[in-house]
């Protein structure tokens, strides 16, 4: 037995060292067979065993000798492939296939293996042709926690899969789908729970201080509602109704044809009734860089003349969960950039609760400066006396949002700046924040709330987040905080992610307006207040700026990347001498953190009011109108009320009442008997009601803001219910 082993064992081939020498000629006219000298595509020769298992990439220079050593089997055939560089490897001859390589095979029986390449002008120049770039950046939404800035996401994979292109996959659609998508074009019916596509934060409004109309009962609901707006859009096209006409008269294989010539009419359709039908394969992948930008190459092939149909993928390694999946948008042909251009910006924005930001990218120009950017997310040219037009000495400190004369502020503030990179090579080490207003007793307050920076660290295996303190107390310097660097103690980015601490990581300072105000200080504590920041050099002392220009607010209409085009404070008067002894930033904050008052009184009628037991009022043919009195106040009249009235479940528009809540804040409203009975009747009533239920709401609503959102606790609201029964 061990005879034969040994017998099997000298039979086996042994592994041989040799040397390839491919000499590759780039042809560059076919007729006359001449080299070009010309530049040519990034080219490789790719090796693969006779399994077709990739043995070794070499890069090709251009015409001439390029030695390939290879280890392999004596007699084994090695196959040889020149084709373009990729940045994905190529694992199977199967692969590389689809760019159309140059491919021979070579038997290996000597220990130097001479090899000639000719490749004709179509076949290298299509490399360069058919190259398709796909630049793009990937960012963080937080929504409203900050509906104005990008977030940038970097070092994640971004994944890019072409979709089975839509001329392809329509002939193979079954019969049955073919139907359905025709009566959907006659008919029109609802979308079953269809996907929204997302919608760019900037573009949504700010919400009115007056209660939404009634929600559908259900999410579903609300999708469906949604799509099918969107696709009732497609009816406005003048091709629809032909469209339709088709949909009717045509047999399947006619409405084939005409699905394929109108794609932009069907994809809709097929995104929100038909979604899952749609199949992708990834064509490559890029690493997105510190400031989430990327840029990712496939090639699509060099016979191929359709534009590609593409969608995306981004994975990202997070702290403590290893890769996580943090875009990956369904269903996919609704999130599908159908006909992309190669070369257009694709910008991927996730709202992943793992996903991991950058508090910055960087690219801050030198100089002397220091950009207050705004209060919580509300831009410092928003605020009265900041860089909003119009000030004058009633609304200075309001924030300018279409009201009369402007909102307060109030809560917790979260304070934001861009500080240039040059300051800490100046000397200029830290910085305070101050308050002085009705609360504090006529003083400077320093702020004192703990303020931290985020950064991610390599433990061994795992990637671990870390913190870094910025204040107070920095280095033993009472109340100052340290101007944060432009990287992590280890040079890496400031990172910021989803939570209770996004606001924290992104700021530079935070103010409870409201501290530990008892309820009947609040009045009093209301006005404005004076928001001063200092800066003070590694020893704690405070740095005169000098006479020019140092402080800049932002400034909503201008460039964010350019900090010195933004308003210049010391032409609004907010540079000034204060608490210290040097020239300091001090802007004003109007402060109101009063809750408003909300209460429905009883209705009357006739100078009787409805009883408190059960709610009736009596009335006759003769009676006087009703009255529905009610309370809707706030103490300095920075609130808004909305009252009103419905029979059963009909809103009565008459009695729709609406305005500034102001002291002592007493309303009311009157209506006819007749016209409480009969107004907005139902087409199923066949005449007036005789005896009837109502039911009065009152809302009011604050128009406080602590910069990010209006403070939904201050406000006020009621209900009340009665009836009027025709006496006998």
């Amino acid at each position: 037995m061990s005879n034969t082993k040994k017998a099997i064992k000298k039979r086996v081939p042994k592994s041989k060292g040799i040397t390839i020498k491919v000499n590759s000629q780039f042809i560059e006219e076919q007729e006359k067979c001449q080299s070009s000298n010309k530049e040519i595509p990034p080219t490789n020769i790719y090796s693969f065993s006779s399994h077709g298992k990739l043995i070794s990439v070499d890069k090709v220079k251009g015409s001439g000798v390029t030695e390939v050593p290879l280890n392999v089997m004596l007699n084994d055939t090695v196959t040889l492939a020149i084709g373009p560089d990729h940045p994905d490897k190529f694992y199977t001859l199967n692969e590389l296939k689809r760019f159309n390589p140059e491919i021979q095979q070579v038997k290996v029986n000597e220990k130097v293996i001479d090899v000639e390449f000719f490749l004709p002008p179509n076949r290298w120049l299509c490399w360069f042709l058919s190259r398709c770039v796909v630049p793009g950046h990937v960012y963080k939404d937080f929504g409203a926690e900050a509906p104005f800035e990008d977030f940038p996401i970097d070092n994640a994979t971004v994944e890019v899969f072409e979709v089975d292109p839509f001329r392809l996959w329509i002939p193979k659609l079954p019969e049955k789908v073919i139907d359905d998508l025709r009566d959907v074009i006659i008919e029109l019916p609802e979308p079953i729970n269809p996907p929204i596509p997302p919608i760019d934060p900037r573009d949504i409004p700010e919400p009115k201080p007056f209660p939404p109309e009634p929600k559908p009962r259900s999410l579903a609901k609300m999708l469906k509602a949604d799509g099918l707006q969107k696709i009732k859009l497609l009816k406005q096209s003048p091709e629809y109704k032909t469209l339709q006409l088709e949909a009717k008269t045509q047999s399947n294989f006619e409405f084939r044809q005409t699905l394929l010539a109108k794609p932009k009419l069907i994809l809709p359709f097929l995104c929100y009734y038909f979604p899952h039908l749609v199949k992708m394969h990834k064509l490559t992948e890029a690493v997105t860089d510190e400031c989430g930008k990327f840029s990712a190459v496939f090639f699509r092939g060099c016979n191929n003349t359709d534009k590609p149909d593409l969608y995306f993928k981004v994975k990202q390694v997070v702290p403590e969960k290893g890769e996580v999946t943090i875009y990956e948008p369904k269903p996919i042909s609704c999130y599908t950039h159908w006909n992309y251009q190669c070369g257009t910006e694709v910008t991927l924005r996730t709202t992943h609760p793992d996903a991991v930001a950058n508090s910055n990218c960087g690219g801050f120009p030198s100089g002397r400066y220091l950009v207050f950017k705004s209060v919580g997310v509300k831009a410092m040219s928003q605020i009265f006396g900041c860089g909003a037009t119009t000030t004058n000495s009633q609304n200075i400190g309001l924030l300018d949002d279409g009201k009369d004369p402007g909102s307060p502020f109030g809560g917790g503030l979260y304070f934001k700046a861009d500080f240039s990179p040059s300051l800490r090579n100046l000397g200029i080490r830290y910085y305070k924040i101050s308050v002085k207003g009705p609360g504090t007793n006529g003083i400077f307050k320093p702020l004192r709330h703990k303020i931290y920076r985020f950064y991610h660290e390599q433990s061994g295996d795992t990637l671990v987040r870390k913190s870094y303190t910025l204040g107070p107390d920095k280095d033993g310097h009472t109340d100052l905080y340290e101007i944060p660097d432009t990287q992590a103690p280890n040079h890496s980015p400031w990172v910021t992610f989803a939570g209770s601490m996004f606001q924290n990581s992104t700021s530079i300072g935070y103010w409870d307006s409201v501290e530990s105000s008892l309820e009947e200080d609040l009045l009093y504590h209301a006005g404005k207040y004076e928001v001063q920041m200092q800066l003070y050099n590694a020893s704690g002392e405070e740095v005169d700026i000098g006479s020019g220009h140092f402080y800049y607010l932002s400034n909503e209409s201008c460039d964010p990347t350019d900090p010195l085009a933004q308003n210049k404070a010391k032409d609004l008067n907010l540079v000034k001498v204060e608490s210290g002894e040097h020239p300091s930033l001090v802007f004003q904050l109007h402060i109101d953190n009063n809750s408003c008052a909300g209460i429905i009184g009883a209705p009357k009628l006739d100078q009787i009011t409805a009883g408190e037991c059960c709610g009736t009022l009596d009335y006759d043919e003769g009676s006087p109108p009703v009255t529905l009195p009610f309370t809707a106040s706030h103490p300095n009249g920075f609130a808004t009320y909305d009252f009103k009235v419905k029979r059963s479940a009909v809103s009565l528009t008459s009695l729709h009442k609406d305005g500034t809540a102001t002291m002592p804040g007493n309303f009311d409203q009157t209506g006819d008997v007749s016209t409480l009975m009969s107004e907005s009747l139902p087409d199923t009533c066949s005449e007036p009601c005789q005896n009837a239920a109502f039911a009065e709401q009152l809302h009011v609503y604050a128009w406080a803001t602590n910069g990010i959102h209006r403070i939904s606790g201050y406000d006020a609201h009621d209900f009340r219910a009665f009836a009027l029964m025709k006496a006998d």
